[in-house]
């Protein structure tokens, strides 16, 4: 999985470096799959570092649902500056992270020069961000070209063993790896580094002239594709009413914008509805036509106290119907007792007619053995 997501990075990374501003689509997915695989990578290598399927899996899926969400988002709140702030704050991550590491071949890494590491990556993101105040189509069309560049070079830096990729895997190794900074995270600069750094920077050039001059005379964002968004919102709609059909509809639901809402929506909403009037206990009339019924009109029309009372009557009915259950309930049990106390007392019966029984063979036993000793005697 790793070669594949490595190999796919280069077709992300041309179309983001071409294409990048113009198919927002593409771009807002692109950005919130980035942005969510580095923070579940980050969370899932603290407690799967021995499981590297896990791993796998669970960084993929949490970016993929990362990615539609935003992707999301932006169909439905279709806000250009926070929907593109993602990308920017990635590719200010990323400049930081370039600084970094290229000032540890002109600095060494020590005490007492350890602030240059943390003010040069710092100066440069508050530029960025202070600038895209002022034209964020430009740093958006930057923020496309830096990150599509890169990502366009790291197939071919993993292959030839370039160490460019060290920029990314020094931070990212920091934040998983124990004791990561006692190793050495920069290799020397060789000619295939040099060769691959020149063409970054060849690509990231080629690629911001070409969109900045393809955008100069169009809006700074262009408005979201509704169409797709329409139609999976149609198709959704319709697996819903089919989900949702055996529950009951309200005969005239009424209401301002009724037509527009789902019919599972309402069917829902009817049967909540239901549901607590059946709880409450409240018998309310049914609906009128129109857009308002006779019982919100007199309910609107009614004063304080009159709503009081209601509420009192409300809370007598509940009272009286769990009394109703309790003195059912108390009944059951007394029925249950009734009927134990009568199966004790017939086996109590039948104790005592077998004992009169016994008694009385005994009685004719014993009378038998009389007589006879008395014709015994009598005769001698």
């Amino acid at each position: 999985m790793a070669k594949l997501f490595c190999a796919s990075l280069l077709f992300i990374g041309g179309i983001l470096l071409f294409l990048g501003h113009r198919w927002l689509n593409f771009t807002m997915f692109t950005s919130g799959f980035l942005f969510f695989w580095c923070v579940f990578f980050l969370l899932c290598a603290q407690g799967t570092t021995s499981n590297i399927i896990a791993l796998e899996w669970g960084t993929l899926v949490g970016a993929l649902a990362g990615g539609v969400l935003w992707l999301i988002g932006w169909h439905k709140f279709q806000r250009p500056f926070h929907s593109s702030l993602l990308i920017i704050v990635m590719a200010v991550i990323f400049v930081g992270m370039i600084i970094t590491y290229f000032l540890r071949y002109a600095i060494a890494p020590k005490t007492t020069n350890l602030s240059a590491f943390v003010v040069f990556p710092v100066f440069f993101a508050v530029i960025i961000i202070a600038y895209s105040i002022v034209d964020i189509k430009k740093v958006h069309i930057f923020s496309c070209t830096l990150l599509g560049s890169y990502a366009f070079i790291v197939p071919f830096a993993f292959y030839f063993g370039s160490s460019l990729t060290y920029i990314v895997i020094n931070v990212i190794g920091l934040m998983t790896v124990v004791n990561y900074s006692a190793a050495v995270g920069y290799p020397p600069f060789q000619v295939c580094d040099i060769i691959l750094l020149c063409l970054w920077i060849i690509l990231f050039t080629c690629g911001t002239a070409y969109q900045l001059y393809r955008e100069k005379s169009s809006p700074p964002f262009h408005p979201p594709n509704l169409s797709s968004w329409r139609a999976t919102k149609k198709f959704c709609n319709f697996v819903f009413d089919k989900l949702f059909a055996c529950l009951p509809m309200n005969p005239d639901p009424g209401g301002v914008d009724i037509e527009d809402q789902p019919m599972w929506i309402l069917r829902v909403h009817y049967s909540f509805r239901v549901l607590y009037q059946r709880v409450t206990c409240s018998r309310q009339d049914s609906l009128e036509s129109g857009y308002e019924s006779f019982q919100r009109v007199r309910t609107m029309s009614q004063s304080e106290d009159s709503i009081l009372d209601c509420n009192d009557s409300k809370f007598n009915i509940i009272k009286a119907r769990v009394c109703e259950w309790i003195e059912r309930l108390q009944s059951w049990l007394r029925r249950d007792r009734e009927r134990l106390v009568q199966r004790e007392s017939e086996e109590y019966e039948e104790a005592q007619l077998l004992d009169d029984g016994v008694t009385c063979c005994t009685f004719r036993k014993s009378q038998v053995v009389l007589d006879d000793e008395y014709t015994d005697n009598s005769q001698h």
